[in-house]
């Protein structure tokens, strides 16, 4: 009789089944994070805000996200691990449900700041417990993998909220997502082992890496590029909108977007090894820079031009 508990058996077995399981709750989170900048102008007008302000539903869940990431690890680094993945995965799924049937701005902002605290427990757990369920050999592919649902979820969420948008409404689409957590954690909780808590470790030595210099210097200028990336891809249907791009391409223009981040994701590692970060962050740094100032100088264009044609048809009036 192997007197072995499940966790242990689990991880001199090795395999990534249960990673996958744990990617496909990372799509689910990541989905969650994105989807609404899908459909950002029917969530406005259904509610009654502006673009400006149902955008904000997609930065209250980012800002939760990050300040609480690292709280939720303190607070919670003794339960158990499956427990504590599967209770995170239901927080999404019933705030999703909530923010579906939401009355106004107000209340959905609630379930949004909810969903991502259910988000902020889940992701780090989940790297942890596949990084510690894969054998050594397979431990770099184990992150890889879990981190994947999340890129997969950034490049389809967007693309597939807007097609979905058109398709039926948002509170269907958060209801989807609310699925998709819910299908998650069911999953999580026939496949994952039995696992313990880990050591407490307090918030102050979680951060201090922080006091690191290379971190010290490194980290605006993450910051600035991440914030320039996703605050256009957060308001990427209306920014395609304002460039002139009709409804009906709005989705193939988005696809295209998540064809770069792929390609992109899959080529850095190869050109960081080749050339260097530094060298690699430069260039795509100066690419963003260019590309964004490009999508400034479209949105001008398409806007002197509609100013110049409404004048010009009501001088001829």
């Amino acid at each position: 009789m192997d007197d072995k508990p499940s966790s242990e058996r689990a991880r001199e077995r090795g395999g990534l089944t249960p990673v996958v399981i744990l990617s496909l709750g990372t799509f689910a989170v990541g989905t969650d994070a994105f989807i609404v900048a899908g459909f950002l102008p029917s969530l406005a007008a259904s509610l009654h805000v502006s673009v400006g302000v149902a955008g904000q539903s997609v930065t209250v869940f980012a800002v939760t996200y990050a300040v609480f990431a690292p709280i939720l690890a303190t607070l919670a680094a003794r339960a158990p691990r499956r427990t504590l993945l599967v209770a995170a995965l239901v927080v999404i799924a019933g705030a999703n449900l909530g923010a579906a049937v939401a009355p106004d701005f107000t209340v959905l902002m609630v379930f949004r700041t909810l969903a991502a605290l259910g988000a902020a427990a889940y992701t780090p757990t989940a790297s942890a417990v596949a990084a510690w369920l894969a054998r050594s050999a397979l431990r770099g592919r184990a992150l890889a993998l879990v981190l994947a649902g999340l890129t997969f979820a950034t490049v389809l969420s967007v693309p597939i909220g807007s097609l979905m948008s058109d398709w039926t409404s948002w509170r269907v689409v958060l209801g989807l997502v609310a699925g998709l957590a819910l299908l998650s954690s069911v999953a999580v909780l026939r496949v994952l082992p039995v696992l313990g808590g880990g050591p407490f470790v307090p918030l102050r030595d979680r951060l201090a890496v922080l006091r690191k210099p290379g971190v010290i210097s490194l980290l605006p200028l993450t910051v600035l590029g991440m914030a320039a990336s996703y605050a256009i891809y957060g308001y990427s249907v209306p920014a395609l909108q304002g460039v002139g791009v009709e409804p009906a391409g709005i989705g193939g223009f988005l696809f295209l977007y998540g064809l770069g981040a792929i390609l992109g994701s899959g080529l850095c590692g190869y050109v960081i090894d080749r050339w260097g970060a530094t060298r690699m962050l430069s260039v795509t740094y100066t690419i963003m820079t260019l590309s964004l100032g490009l999508l400034g100088c479209c949105a001008l264009h398409t806007r002197f031009r509609g100013h110049h044609i409404d004048g010009g048809c009501g001088s001829s009036g």
